[in-house]
């Protein structure tokens, strides 16, 4: 599989030939949306189709698609796109891309990954990020945030990022600081004693930023000149103090909103080393320089692209579980008997099996996920493998680290249910009233599992259809030869099926046709609703 990655910028534009999610060719060219403004979206056109031909030389297959983030999305780049609000997800970024087809740039489809908007919290005015998110969602894949913490990402327009604990963009403000910067070192009467380049002298950073706190930013900047002119100061410490100076206003907002709070910092190696210096300075909790930084954007496309194939998975799978409609339950057998008795239920057409955490503690969670991996690789094409009586959070990780695909509770648990959703597993938690059921879907649960379900039998799962319709569920516990068809004709759009379908005598007996039989049976039952 061959998709194409450009991350196009006010300046500059990069492409990036992605084979099975590996990177295999790039080039740049120095055209953005600034020279698109210019000269328009046609020489832009022609300029990196001639750049996609160049990255594409010596590749056999064809280019699937394109994806497109940063300036690529604006009004003066590939395909103007309407952007999200926060506070959104890398999952919700990912459901989201923005299709469009430009022959001109390639006769393949063309994705576009939405910049994102929120209202700034301290004066409502409407700020917006693009690339910066596309940046965010690789590091929150790298870097497990279980609290709220900022992400900083400096550069020409430097982003501050609040993230939530569930792996969020809750909200963010923009400043210009960057381009004050370079302004101001190359347009002004310091232009002779700055240079931006310079390896930075961290005492001399706080004592600009110090001038700039308590005398204001331009007082410090003339502060600047004196130094020059008095001839004792190298173009270190002048730089160093005029960089303190112009950041600090932005240090101060970022160190206000931080409280106690892990501030993360992107951007250049030298800026992480100004930024982290004030903050640390200033009092924020912890500071952390992000690692290889600089290939954020490129990651995080590579991480939207993984995620939107795992949501068509996800999709998929969903709908072979409603064409399907009956999931095996299979609890407590000898670690020998789960291949062939989940041959035998293959060869009566099942085609989903659940394969259960032990609660009891007797066999261990790494245990049954091993299993869960035996069967997965086993059947792999052939059948869909699952958890059940998942708990925890943990077990969830650990069915998805061995190929299970979707996980299956005996309650309603909001953190299963985000882990699931978070790994793009098909997520199945139990519930027995309304209101969990309504709370479980509102949180992110694809079904809804109506157990116990032999308490009810179908009555219950009419009486639940018929306000809650939108909701799929799914009926368990109980389940016979003489129930099953009532169940999905009273509105559940499947089954588990447990002790009728894994006779535990007729696998102690060896006897894996009489299991076969059992499943043919039960599926001739569900293929006649």
């Amino acid at each position: 599989m061959v998709n194409l990655i450009i991350d196009m910028g006010t300046s500059n534009t990069r492409l990036y030939r992605i084979e099975d999610g590996v990177k295999t060719s790039e080039a740049a060219v120095a055209f953005g949306a600034r020279a698109t403004a210019e000269q328009g979206q046609a020489a832009m056109y022609a300029l990196l189709h001639g750049k996609i031909e160049e990255v594409m030389q010596g590749c056999s297959e064809p280019l699937e698609a394109i994806f497109v983030y940063g300036m690529g999305g604006s009004e003066y780049g590939i395909a103007l796109t309407e952007r999200i609000k926060a506070p959104v997800t890398a999952q919700e970024i990912s459901k989201n891309l923005n299709q469009v087809n430009i022959p001109e740039l390639w006769n393949a489809p063309v994705y576009v990954i939405p910049g994102v908007f929120c209202q700034n919290t301290d004066d409502g005015i409407t700020e917006i990020m693009r690339g910066e998110e596309t940046e965010t969602v690789d590091f929150l894949a790298h870097n497990k945030i279980t609290e709220k913490s900022l992400l900083i990402l400096p550069g020409s327009h430097c982003k501050t990022i609040r993230l939530g604990t569930d792996g969020s963009i809750e909200y963010f403000s923009s400043a210009m600081t960057g381009e004050m910067l370079q302004s101001m070192a190359e347009n002004t009467i310091l232009k002779t004693a700055v240079d931006l380049k310079v390896e930075p002298d961290v005492a001399f950073l706080i004592k600009g930023a110090e001038a700039a706190r308590k005398t204001g930013m331009n007082n410090a900047l003339l502060q600047v000149r004196t130094m020059q002119c008095a001839e004792t100061y190298s173009v270190t410490q002048m730089s160093s103090f005029f960089m303190g100076a112009v950041l600090y206003p932005e240090i101060n907002y970022i160190v206000s909103h931080a409280a106690t709070e892990t501030v993360y910092v992107g951007g250049k190696v030298s800026l992480q080393t100004i930024y982290c210096a004030l903050l640390d300075f200033y009092g924020t909790k912890k500071a952390v320089a992000v690692e290889n930084a600089a290939g954020l954007g490129l990651c995080g496309a590579l991480e939207i692209l993984r995620l939107r194939q795992k949501s068509a998975e996800k999709a998929q799978l969903i709908e072979n579980i409603k064409a399907n409609k009956i999931i095996a339950i299979i609890r407590g057998l000898k670690k020998e008997d789960y291949l062939p008795t989940v041959e035998a239920l293959y060869d009566g057409g099942i085609r989903l099996a659940e394969i259960t955490f032990d609660a009891t503690g007797k066999r261990s969670d790494e245990e049954t996920a091993e299993i869960i991996g035996m069967l997965s690789e086993h059947f792999k094409g052939k059948m869909q493998i699952g958890a059940g009586t998942v708990l925890k959070p943990s077990q969830v990780r650990l069915t998805a680290k061995h190929g299970g695909k979707y996980i299956i509770s005996p309650n309603f648990d909001a953190d299963v249910i985000r882990e699931t959703n978070h790994l793009s597993l098909v997520s199945i938690p139990g519930c027995f009233s309304p209101s969990e059921a309504v709370n479980a879907y509102n949180v992110g649960a694809d079904f809804i599992k109506i157990f116990p379900n032999d308490l009810g039998l179908a009555k219950y799962i009419k009486a639940l259809h018929a306000p809650l319709a939108h909701i799929p569920f799914m009926a368990v516990g109980g389940i016979n030869e003489d129930n099953l068809a009532a169940m999905l004709k009273a509105g559940a759009v499947g089954v588990g099926i447990g002790s009728l379908l894994i006779d535990k005598k007729l696998i102690g007996e060896k006897d894996f046709a009489g299991i076969t039989k059992k499943a043919e049976n039960c599926v001739k039952s569900a293929a006649d609703c």
